[in-house]
């Protein structure tokens, strides 16, 4: 049995703002995602559907919150979170001073597929599995 192909969390972000954007400002709120034009695609071994389900519940929740800033960093683990095993790495921050979460079922999904969370400080970073 194949392991199942890439999927390219740049390319999901990317559908996923072209209709969310437009959907905040005629909402009266903001969103800006940052980081869509990286020359490699954002490759990860973590399954579309849980890749989709991460971003999407982050572009949502960030929204929920009057809108903020989502950035991609592809492929580089450039955080001390990502660690040697880190692939595309993606970050949501908003303007309240509340604390914000994804919610404990979309967590334990998208944890049990790889994909690492961390809820610190008004921002949600993701970080995706290379892809192998």
């Amino acid at each position: 049995q194949r392991p199942p192909s890439p999927s390219d969390a740049g390319m999901i972000l990317r559908h996923l703002a072209a209709f969310l954007e437009p959907a905040a400002r005629a909402d009266g709120g903001s969103l800006a995602v940052e980081g869509l034009g990286a020359p490699e695609p954002a490759l990860t071994s973590a399954p579309a559907l849980s890749a989709r389900l991460a971003l999407g519940a982050g572009l949502l929740a960030l929204i929920k919150e009057g809108g903020g800033t989502c950035r991609l960093t592809a492929n580089e683990g450039a955080t001390e979170m990502a660690g040697q095993n880190g692939g595309a790495v993606v970050r949501f921050s908003h303007q309240s001073p509340r604390a914000w979460r994804l919610g404990p079922l979309v967590t334990s999904t998208i944890v049990a597929e790889g994909i690492r969370v961390r809820e610190k400080d008004g921002e949600l970073t993701l970080v995706f599995p290379k892809s192998r």
